[in-house]
């Protein structure tokens, strides 16, 4: 349990540690679905749980929501108190809340309807690609925060606009949901009832 921790810490005070976290997340989506096939990545141990391809679907529209309030936070960085070195400080419930995120999840929400997986356009394999999109543009906000207080500038949740996190969690909530998905999809994978090749 100590690993999470130092994953989410490191990911909120160090855009190279978060950048690192998702490319980690990338490589292991590829290694998820290679040589699988479109049968094998829809397949679902339930009608109504989730597929592997759904999981990074659902990853993907999760991630890209946040980044127009990245942008936002980042847009309104004017001035000398906005810059700072690490360590941060992020207030607790911002760390609380992305430390529920890490895997294995130890509460079970319903996904909010923003962020359900869309009914399946073309080949799974697809999603993958924009999986790996994401970490790109998600790569280029940790860039433009470069210097600045990770600690001091707010996101507001694209879910939930009570939700106010500080920017480096907000980032380190990235890699951190990832996480959690995709130790979803090797449980796919892994179930006795996993289509094989």
């Amino acid at each position: 349990m100590s690993r999470a921790p130092d994953l989410i810490g490191r990911a909120a005070d160090d855009v190279d540690a978060c950048r690192a976290q998702l490319a980690t997340n990338r490589s292991e989506a590829r290694a998820l679905v290679s040589g699988r096939s479109d049968a094998q990545l829809l397949w679902r141990r339930q009608p109504e749980s989730w597929s592997v391809a759904e999981c990074l679907d659902h990853l993907v529209l999760s991630g890209r929501s946040y980044l127009a309030p990245i942008d936002r936070a980042l847009a309104e960085r004017g001035g000398p108190d906005r810059t700072g070195v690490p360590p941060f400080r992020h207030p607790w419930f911002s760390r609380w809340f992305v430390s529920t995120f890490e895997p294995p999840p130890r509460m079970k929400l319903p996904a909010p309807r923003i962020y359900r997986p869309r009914p399946s356009q073309g080949a799974p394999g697809s999603t993958v690609a924009d999986f790996e999109r994401l970490g790109d543009e998600i790569g280029s906000r940790l860039d433009a925060a470069r210097g600045l207080d990770l600690g001091r500038i707010r996101v507001v949740s694209p879910a939930m606009s009570l939700i106010r996190l500080s920017l480096g969690m907000a980032f380190a909530l990235l890699p951190a949901h990832e996480r959690r998905h995709l130790y979803q999809a090797r449980q796919i994978v892994r179930d006795p009832g996993f289509p094989r090749a």
